[in-house]
């Protein structure tokens, strides 16, 4: 597990990492799927997937 980078904070899709965004980024944490190589953003209370990345 690692810091979000800035690129996954921006998670309405609005294009840039608000107030909101940046304080929600507190709360939740970065890992690589070694199956898919995804990165995904989960929350830190439950270990829940929030958001997740491929291709990129």
């Amino acid at each position: 597990m690692t810091a979000v980078p800035y690129r996954y904070l921006d998670l309405n899709q609005y294009g840039f990492v608000g107030y909101g965004d940046a304080v929600k980024g507190l709360d939740l944490g970065h890992r690589i799927d070694s199956e898919s190589g995804c990165s995904e953003v989960f929350s830190l209370k439950d270990g829940l997937t929030v958001a997740t990345f491929c291709g990129e």
